[in-house]
């Protein structure tokens, strides 16, 4: 991001696409950028009674329970969490001159060089 500081509106445009807002206010303007993405982590399965398919067990994943006294079924359930980061960009006289950052998924990079 902060390569864009002293770059012109347009190239700003052009390298991150159209802002999702615009707000103007004493000669200054606001361009900000949301960035959004699920991520899902697997975790431990889960063993109980399974109901499914043809009767009691069904017949995936069928297996005998603990004392093999009845049908025991195993599932994954994922645990799916939001990631973002919303970066605003502030532009004085058509170039930009800052930016804020705010979210769960900013991670700064090495510059180039």
């Amino acid at each position: 991001m902060a390569s864009l500081v002293g770059r012109s509106e347009a190239d700003l445009v052009a390298a991150r696409g159209v802002p999702k807002q615009t707000y103007d206010t004493e000669g200054r303007r606001f361009l900000q950028y949301e960035d959004r993405r699920l991520v899902s982590y697997p975790s431990a399965p889960f063993y109980g009674p399974a109901y499914g398919g043809f009767g009691y067990g069904g017949f995936a994943g069928r297996r005998f329970g603990p004392a093999f006294g009845g049908y025991y079924g195993s599932a994954f359930v994922p645990t799916v969490e939001t990631r973002a980061c919303d970066v605003t960009f502030e532009l004085r006289a058509g170039r930009v001159v800052g930016f804020t950052s705010r979210g769960n998924d900013c991670v700064a990079t090495p510059a180039a060089g």
